[in-house]
């Protein structure tokens, strides 16, 4: 597990090391997680991204650039199923 504040961060280490499931939140220390999303597709179309904002807007926003699932803060206690979720997705090819 990576954690990182920021997308500048979080750019640099996708492009360092492989991730199957990146979790991002809408508010970034330095923007927002859909930018980050948005500049995930095009290259790896097949990684798992799941939005943890706080906000619904957020969230929407994150699904509306790309991400594969919702797990919002307040239903954070389901992470492991959502997880489970995309990943059962993965491996469905889907």
């Amino acid at each position: 597990m990576t954690i990182v504040p920021t997308i500048a961060s979080a750019k640099e280490q996708i492009t360092q090391a492989a991730f199957d499931v990146v979790l991002v939140d809408y508010d970034l220390d330095d923007g927002k997680g859909d930018e980050l999303v948005r500049w995930i597709r095009p290259s790896a179309a097949d990684m798992k991204l799941v939005a943890v904002s706080a906000r619904e807007s957020g969230n929407e926003a994150l699904v509306a650039a790309g991400a594969n699932a919702v797990c919002a803060k307040v239903g954070f206690s389901k992470i492991q199923a959502v997880l489970q979720e995309v990943v059962d997705a993965k491996q469905r090819g889907s």
